[in-house]
């Protein structure tokens, strides 16, 4: 004599049932684990950024407190302030020249946020200019006066040539914003080699991002590191202005 299988089968409306509290878990989850996501390359970001503020005080100790600013020129070309901690010549900085080699990870001077760019400081054009910004404002910033801080020189044509800085002649260190997310560009956003702490827009933008889920890390002189929503920037770093995550002008 046959015996009934004791094991129970799932309806199809079980089924469809189980389905949809797997999708509700999953969309309840989802936005979290993104949000995980971005708060670890959050961290990585503060991280890179703490190597970078390293390379500047190395290079400071080699040359009597003096740093490069955020960019120098010549009359045939012009190249961003990275070129000068990767071991490229201090004068004319060209891949292959010989020069003291700060960064030996050389993806550090960009945020994680951004995906690595293969030809990153393989040459100074492109992507060599797709890098943390560092300061870009030098007179007074978070109401502090920089201007014997800084040296700017000019080209024997009369253009300007770009800017150094004394390290040990900038006051208050803790308070003056080296090195921050950044952001230039219209539709399309890049990382910028520089920023302005100015409230005005000019062309281009070059400001302070709050890429890391409406967070922008900034690295000031004295080395520490802060993480400040885009309405902090004002009181906490002296930033008069900054690209939302989503772009948004502010």
């Amino acid at each position: 004599m046959s015996r009934k299988s004791s094991k129970r089968r799932f309806t199809l409306i079980e089924l469809l049932v189980v389905i949809a509290i797997i999708a509700i878990l999953a969309s309840l989850l989802l936005p979290a684990l993104r949000s995980a996501r971005e708060a670890v390359k959050g961290i990585d970001c503060v991280s890179n950024q703490r190597q970078v503020m390293i390379s500047y005080i190395q290079y400071s100790d080699d040359f009597n407190d003096y740093v490069p600013g955020y960019q120098f020129r010549r009359t045939w070309a012009e190249w961003p302030w990275c070129v000068y901690f990767i071991g490229w010549k201090n004068s004319d900085p060209w891949p292959g020249s010989s020069g003291p080699d700060y960064l030996k990870n050389r993806t550090v001077v960009r945020c994680p946020y951004f995906p690595p760019t293969k030809a990153i400081l393989e040459s100074d054009s492109g992507p060599a200019w797709y890098t943390y910004g560092v300061l870009g404002t030098y007179g007074t910033v978070n109401g502090i006066d920089l201007s014997k801080a800084g040296r700017g020189f000019y080209e024997s044509n009369g253009s300007w040539g770009g800017h150094s800085w004394n390290m040990k002649k900038i006051p208050s260190p803790e308070k003056i914003p080296w090195i921050a997310d950044s952001a230039t560009g219209g539709a399309s956003l890049q990382q910028s080699d520089m920023f302005s702490v100015s409230s005005t827009w000019p062309a281009g933008g070059y400001a302070v991002m709050t890429r890391h889920n409406e967070r922008a890390n900034v690295t000031f002189v004295d080395g520490h590191v802060d993480s400040f929503k885009g309405p902090e920037l004002k009181s906490g770093a002296g930033i008069g202005r900054y690209y939302t995550g989503q772009g948004g002008k502010r």
